[in-house]
């Protein structure tokens, strides 16, 4: 499960990319673009890893195939229920291991808001999510809860929430799974805002930090795609 659908978007697993090119099956990722299982968001290539260890979340923005993760940038958002649902797996929910100890309330809040991201009912799951954040802010599903609202920002261009959601992450939760593509994705952010000394120094740090994941595969070739003359910072 989890393909997303490209250009004229029809799609297996609820996704479809909404003018996008291209798309894929099995991967993670949001924003559709052409690709794979993650869609790049850019509209450039995209294509995926086999979806990341993570749960989920990355895209890649040149062109050739792999399979894990998404990006949102430009051409259509349909990717990111595929997103969703290849990093949710069989129980649909991309529970994290330790959402197990989760009250199951909780799990029902969460999956709520999830769904609704597979969805593609973007406003939906955005409120979901925060109100998830707001009424159980220890819960094991918290640090899902903040990456996947980042990614229904993301997927919905509205990069400078995105990108605070996405620096939660890393500050509150620096050790969660979600960790190394919420590090490429505030990367992303950056470089759709055109950001791109930021955006490099991010992107770099990703490199740096979890040197042989996706995350750092999918930094390298955004890196290439910065502007030769864009300010080194």
């Amino acid at each position: 499960g989890g393909g997303v659908a490209g250009a004229g978007g029809t799609a297996g697993g609820g996704a479809g990319a909404a003018g996008g090119a291209g798309a894929g099956t099995g991967g993670a990722g949001v924003a559709g673009g052409t690709g794979g299982a993650a869609g790049a968001p850019d509209g450039s290539g995209a294509s995926a890893t086999r979806g990341s260890a993570q749960g989920g979340g990355l895209g890649t923005p040149g062109g050739s195939a792999g399979g894990g993760a998404g990006t949102a940038a430009a051409t259509g958002a349909g990717a990111a229920a595929a997103a969703a649902a290849a990093a949710a797996g069989p129980g649909g929910t991309d529970l994290p291991p330790g959402g197990a100890g989760s009250s199951s309330v909780e799990q029902a809040v969460y999956s709520q808001a999830f769904s609704a991201l597979k969805a593609g009912s973007y406003s939906v799951a955005i409120t979901g999510f925060k109100d998830f954040l707001a009424s159980y802010p220890g819960s094991p599903l918290a640090e899902n809860a903040q990456y996947w609202l980042g990614e229904a920002y993301y997927v919905t261009r509205s990069y400078d929430d995105a990108g605070t959601a996405f620096r939660t992450v890393l500050q509150k939760y620096p050790q969660s799974r979600k960790a190394p593509d919420a590090a490429l994705k505030l990367g992303y952010t950056q470089y759709e805002l055109k950001r791109f000394a930021d955006a490099r120094k991010t992107l770099q740090e990703v490199m740096q930090k979890y040197p042989d994941s996706d995350a750092s595969r999918l930094a390298t070739e955004r890196l290439k795609r910065i502007p030769a003359n864009a300010p080194k910072g």
